[in-house]
């Protein structure tokens, strides 16, 4: 069975009102309120202050920047290994992309706003940078190191390594569907 006492408004304790403010939702009376386009606003919410969802704490986000770039290398790396599958390197490149967005969020306080996007977006493009120079340095030093090659088409160097690696258009495909995944992740959430 539920109660049915009376709300008391928010800004004068004394007087009884069925009305709540549309973003916050804390009960206000007629007196008190404000109106907008979307309903009744409380004082507060009707001075423009800006939403609880974009004030970030400074520690956390401090906090999130090296765990962020860390979780962003790791999956760099590991995108760099699969790095010629085509059409389904997006579709990985997304959900990485998404999973470095995740981990900015969940490290917030799943905060939104420009400086989380940031954040995720710069993130996924370092860690991309970082996972390729690590393959191409893992790659490059296997590769110098065949004894019986003396030929250059079966032990390139590593300008012609480089090169075929930067060729790869792919890359470049996955890159900006990842900045999009880890961005998407951030603005809608769920």
């Amino acid at each position: 069975m539920t109660s049915t006492a009376p709300v008391r408004c928010k800004c004068r304790k004394q007087a009884e009102t069925g009305l709540r403010c549309s973003r916050c939702f804390v009960p206000i009376c007629p007196d008190c309120s404000r109106p907008a386009p979307v309903g009744m606003l409380c004082r507060a919410c009707a001075q423009g202050k800006p939403s609880h969802l974009y004030q970030i704490d400074p520690k956390s986000f401090a906090l999130a920047i090296p765990v962020t770039l860390i979780v962003a290398v790791f999956g760099g790396w590991l995108m760099s290994t699969i790095r010629n599958i085509g059409f389904f390197g997006m579709l990985i490149g997304y959900l990485y992309g998404m999973a470095v967005g995740e981990v900015a969020l969940r490290l917030t306080g799943r905060k939104r706003g420009i400086w989380i996007e940031i954040l995720a977006g710069s993130a996924v493009l370092v860690g991309l940078i970082a996972g390729h120079a690590i393959q191409f340095a893992m790659l490059s030093a296997l590769k110098t190191h065949v004894p019986y090659a003396d030929d250059e088409a079966i032990n390139p160097s590593r300008q012609v390594m480089l090169m075929m690696y930067l060729a790869n258009p792919w890359m470049y495909v996955a890159a900006a569907v990842s900045i999009l995944g880890a961005v998407s992740r951030i603005r809608n959430i769920g």
